[in-house]
This record gives C-alpha cells, sequence and structure tokens, in this order.
C-alpha cells in the first residue's frame, strides 16, 4: 500500500481501531481509495519493480510509466531468437503462447501449460517441452550461450502457428549494451539517448525499479491518502455518500465541494489541491 494501513487508522479521530469491523470497513475503504489515487495520478506510487516495453519512435526522449525512479537494473533495444519450438503431426493445428507467467503448448484440444516460476532458465525450460515429445512437441535453444538466461526475460507472445512440422521463435531483449544518460529526479523519470531511439514496435526493453519507500514517501501525499479515507470513512458514517449538505433539528454540516472529482468519487478540494502535485503529465 501507500501509505502504512496502521497510520490510516490512527488518523482518524473517535474510532475504536480494535473492533474488528470497524477495521474491516476503513481497510475496504483505504484499497478503494488508493486504487482511486493511483488512477488519478496515472502511476503506481509505493515502491515496485517493473519490466516494461516501449516503442521507439526515434527521439531523443524514452519517458519511463513509473517515477521516481530509484534503479536501473537493464535497458535493451531489439530482440534475439532464443528458443525454436515446433510440433511434428501433419493434418493438426498447433499453437504457441508465451506470457510472463507461463508457455503455452496448444494441439489441436491439448494444451501444456509449462510454468515460468517452475522452469526459471532457458535450458530448463527447453528441456521441459522436449518431455512432451509425446505430442509432437520439441525446442531447441539458439546458443548454449542462453542456457543459463532466465526465461522470465521471454517476449510475450501470442498464437505463434506451428503449421506442418514449421518451426516458431520465442525471443528475448538483446543483451548487448546500450548508451544512455538517466534523468531520474522527481517529475522526470526519463532515458535520454544522443542521437534517438531506434523506431519500433515494443523493442525497447527497460527494467528497473521506482515508487516511494516508507522512508521516502512525501508528507503531504501521504497526509492526502489519509484524509481521503477519513472524508469517505465518515460520509459512510452518516450515511451521507454523495450529499454535499444536511440538516436536522438545528444541526447541520456541509462538506467542502470539489474541486477535482475524478469517476466516481469527489473529494474536497484541500485533498485534491495535494494530489495535483503527484499527478503524471501525459508526454
Amino acid at each position: 500500500m501507500i501509505v502504512d494501513f496502521e497510520e490510516v487508522l490512527h488518523h482518524i479521530s473517535d474510532v475504536n481501531i480494535e473492533d474488528d469491523e470497524v477495521r474491516d470497513t476503513i481497510l475496504k475503504i483505504h484499497q478503494g481509495v488508493e486504487k482511486w489515487v493511483k488512477t488519478f495520478c496515472r502511476r503506481d506510487l509505493e515502491s515496485a519493480s517493473y519490466t516494461e516495453w516501449y516503442d521507439g519512435d526515434g527521439s531523443e526522449y524514452l519517458w519511463l510509466k513509473q517515477y521516481p525512479v530509484t534503479a536501473i537494473t537493464r535497458v535493451s533495444v531489439g530482440l534475439i531468437d532464443v528458443i525454436s519450438i515446433r510440433n511434428t503431426n501433419d493434418y493438426y493445428y498447433a499453437s504457441v503462447n508465451c506470457s510472463p507467467a507461463s508457455l503455452v503448448l496448444t494441439i489441436n484440444a491439448t494444451t501444456s501449460t509449462l510454468l515460468i516460476a517452475t522452469y526459471s532458465t532457458m535450458a530448463t525450460l527447453v528441456a521441459a517441452i522436449n518431455a512432451l515429445s509425446a505430442n509432437g512437441w520439441s525446442a531447441e535453444i539458439m546458443s548454449s550461450d542462453y542456457n543459463n538466461f532466465p526465461s522470465s526475460s521471454l517476449k510475450s507472445a501470442y498464437g505463434l502457428a506451428c503449421v506442418k512440422d514449421q518451426s516458431v521463435y520465442v525471443k528475448m531483449p538483446d543483451w548487448t549494451s546500450i548508451d544512455f544518460i538517466p534523468y531520474l529526479e522527481e517529475g522526470q523519470g526519463y532515458l535520454h539517448r544522443e542521437g534517438g531511439w531506434f523506431k519500433g514496435n515494443q523493442n525497447i526493453y527497460v527494467s528497473y525499479a521506482a515508487g516511494y519507500s516508507s522512508a521516502t514517501m512525501p508528507a503531504d501525499l501521504a497526509l492526502a491518502i489519509k484524509e481521503a479515507v477519513q472524508y469517505v470513512y465518515e460520509l459512510r458514517q452518516n450515511s451521507s455518500m454523495g450529499i454535499k449538505s444536511w440538516s436536522l433539528e438545528g444541526v447541520s454540516m456541509t462538506y467542502e465541494d470539489s474541486s477535482g472529482g475524478y469517476g466516481t468519487m469527489a473529494l474536497p478540494g484541500s485533498i485534491i489541491n495535494k494530489l495535483w502535485n503527484y499527478k503524471k503529465v501525459l508526454v
């Protein structure tokens, strides 16, 4: 979570934080508010690792989806064939699907799913494919140099057709180095390459870490989330979701108008104004 749940609980006054029902209610509101905040800000905010593919457009700037960037593990341009796969059955339709979680081999109605977590290297994944030879499957690694490369680096591909003994190829990012200059300050999060990033569709691979840890979380961002949870909780307790004001026997309450409602939630302007500082500008 962006803000620790216990911090959120202690921010809301006059509630029994030992009451399981109260805790469960606030937890659900907290989860909903943080999901909304991420949508509003157009980024995830909490610290995490990412592997992403980008289109090269020839410009010198590659803007990453998440920031602030705290580490860059790998940047690659281009793809290389790493495993060839075929099926020897004639007059059958066979296909290969590769996702971050698994490699799926389908021959007519028979499907074999090989989990990337189980077969974590290229060599073990190839061996697992060859173990399915009874169904006509076979695989070959393109170079022994790739044996110990992680299978998790395979590029997603869908509907690769193995028709009449035809080989298809699953690919991974090119492992040669490329020069670039990172600009990782708050609000930036881009990579500069003199001469431009090579044009292509999903041809640039970036593995990096981004977001705020508990130690680096901006105080005003954390406060905005706590205030939003409190605001929604109090509306719920007063059975006034969506109601701007009410009055009963001389007692009245008016909620501040939202200056930036988003989706189905409208929050007070004082909260929205804090969040605007962390909203990603689309370029």
